[in-house]
């Protein structure tokens, strides 16, 4: 077997790096990956028909030099990607700004986007999570909570969450 010190994503190996381990933990592995990959291609059949995200690629992150069209390599193409495979996984939101105006609160102010949105549903809905009974009730309270006009109408529901003082 070749042994390589540094592996294909540049980080260096360990003197006593177990290549069997590796292959054998890599061949069961690459059943995943081709199961990741054939769905992530269905996914993305229907791409052009979302003709209109790729003007909003521009707006996204204006600031961020990984998203120009000048970079190397340019982002942009990956992020529509990812939203046009969201939007086909996710039929109920499709693609639209909002997904967007999601992603660019997150990447511009990090995790406490996450934790102040998580935080505005349950305040939002507390009176109906405090009807459960018992822990799977509560489960299923909270994935309840992610669906309806309330989460999808982004601009009142941003709103909400920007003017709350957590």
């Amino acid at each position: 077997m070749l042994s390589c010190r540094v592996d294909p994503y540049g980080f260096e190996r360990p003197e006593d790096f177990d290549y069997a381990s590796y292959e054998a933990f890599f061949s069961r592995y690459l059943v995943v990956l081709t199961r990741r990959a054939i769905k992530w291609s269905k996914l993305l059949k229907g791409k052009n028909s979302i003709q209109k995200g790729l003007k909003d690629m521009n707006r996204t992150f204006p600031d961020n030099v990984k998203f120009r069209k000048t970079a190397d390599p340019c982002l942009q193409h990956t992020l529509y990607n990812v939203l046009v495979a969201y939007g086909h996984h996710n039929k109920a939101v499709g693609y639209c700004q909002t997904v967007l105006r999601i992603w660019d609160c997150l990447f511009y102010e990090g995790s406490k986007i996450i934790f102040r949105v998580a935080l505005t549903l349950i305040k939002q809905n507390q009176a109906f999570i405090l009807e459960a009974t018992n822990f799977p009730d509560i489960c299923d309270k909270f994935k309840q909570i992610t669906k309806g006009t309330f989460v999808t109408e982004c601009h009142s529901f941003m709103q909400i969450w920007q003017e709350e003082s957590y």
